[in-house]
C-alpha cells in the first residue's frame, strides 16, 4: 500500500504504530494498511485509485481536491480490553509541488464504511471499478456517502495534523490519534480509518 499527497506528496507504506499498555506491560504494534483509496473531487464519482501503487490528498495545479483514505484492522492485531497509550500515523511524502510553502494536513476518522475497487490511476485516478470508494459513493457504482454530502463522510475535527512543505518521512501523531484507536479497539464494528486530507 502506497498513499501520496496530491500532485503534491506520494506516501509510501503507511503504517499505524500503536502502544499498548495491558497487563502492567507496553508493547508496541506496528499495523499495515489493510485497505485505501483516493477520492477525486467529481460531481459523478467517476475516477477513484483503489488499486493503484500511489495515493494522493491535498489539491492538484487547477484546484480540484483529493481526499485520501486508510484503513487498518486495530481489532485484528491489538488484544480486547488493551489500552492504547500512544498512536501515530507514519508515511513517506515522495512528491510536493515545487516551491510550496508548508501546507497542513489532518487525519479525520470516518463515519461510513468505504470501498476499494481495483480501479488503478495516478494523480488524475482511473475508471471507478464496483466498489471503490468515490467523491459521491462509498461503494461504486450505487452505494453514495450515508450523509448525502460528496468528499465523504468524517468527523471535521482532525485527531491529529502535520504542516509538510517537502518531501521525506512525516508522522500523525497526537492524543485524539490514541483516543481514536482506542475506540476503534473497543468498538471494531464502527473502526472506518482515516481521511487525510488538506487542512
Amino acid at each position: 500500500m502506497k498513499l501520496s499527497l496530491p500532485l503534491a506528496f506520494a506516501i509510501a507504506p503507511a503504517l499505524l504504530f500503536a502502544t499498548a499498555d495491558s497487563a502492567q506491560s507496553q508493547t508496541t504494534v506496528t499495523l499495515q494498511a489493510t485497505m485505501d483509496n483516493t477520492l477525486y473531487q467529481s460531481s459523478t464519482g467517476s475516477n477513484s485509485n483503489g488499486a493503484g501503487a500511489t495515493g494522493f490528498t491535498g489539491a492538484n495545479a487547477g484546484g480540484s481536491i483529493r481526499r485520501y483514505l486508510v484503513s487498518f484492522d486495530v481489532a485484528a492485531t491489538i488484544p480486547a480490553g488493551a489500552t492504547i497509550v500512544g498512536a501515530q500515523i507514519d508515511f513517506n511524502c515522495t512528491q510536493v509541488p515545487p516551491g510550496s510553502s508548508p501546507d497542513t494536513y489532518g487525519s479525520h476518522r470516518m463515519l461510513a464504511d468505504w470501498g476499494e475497487g481495483a480501479s488503478s490511476g495516478s494523480g488524475s485516478g482511473g475508471p471507478s471499478a464496483a466498489g471503490d470508494a468515490t467523491w459521491v459513493h462509498s461503494f461504486f457504482p450505487s452505494t453514495n456517502w450515508p450523509s448525502g454530502m460528496q468528499g465523504g463522510d468524517f468527523f471535521a475535527t482532525p485527531s491529529a495534523t502535520v504542516a509538510i512543505n517537502s518531501t521525506g518521512l512525516f508522522s500523525l501523531d497526537d492524543v485524539g490519534l490514541q483516543a481514536e484507536v482506542q475506540a476503534m479497539l473497543d468498538s471494531p464494528a464502527s473502526d472506518f480509518g482515516w481521511m487525510i486530507k488538506a487542512a
